[in-house]
């Protein structure tokens, strides 16, 4: 049987795409209260922590911030801070879903973290791609 590699950029790229689609649905699904039912979350949340530490892991382990380094080493305090961010952001979607397994209704203050958490991560992937830009992007200028 044959079975072909996926490229690491294709596996990146996909990884980046389920993690956009899960946070656009968690997104609905708050502004939706018939959605937004403890147990659904639950599901959605362990779905979204394993896509989380599969992107982030693909991000820091041979992924883009390497070649980032490699490409403008005075880059790496923002490689860094994303590498803390990414800690911190787990960490805290980490407690998100133990309070909501722990919990048969879920209040209005974890609702706000849950927000909060879906703010800093879309943040977060922002300055990632503005990381991203700024390291890639070529001064080219024409000679008069």
């Amino acid at each position: 049987m044959n079975t072909a590699q996926v490229p690491l950029s294709d596996a990146m790229a996909k990884a980046h795409a389920v993690l956009m689609k899960d946070l656009k649905e968690l997104g609905q699904c708050l502004r939706s209260p018939d959605q937004a039912a403890p147990g659904q979350l639950c599901g959605r949340l362990t779905a979204l922590q394993k896509h989380v530490a599969e992107h982030f892991r693909f991000e820091e382990q041979n992924g883009y911030m390497s070649d980032v380094l490699k490409r403008k080493p005075n880059l790496e305090r923002d490689v860094e801070r994303l590498q803390s961010d990414h800690r911190q952001l787990t960490e805290t979607l980490e407690q998100l879903v133990t309070e909501a397994q722990a919990n048969v209704v879920l209040d209005e203050t974890w609702y706000r973290k849950l927000e909060g958490w879906l703010t800093e991560i879309k943040g977060h992937e922002i300055r990632e791609n503005e990381l991203i830009q700024d390291a890639y992007n070529l001064d080219i200028s024409a000679e008069d």
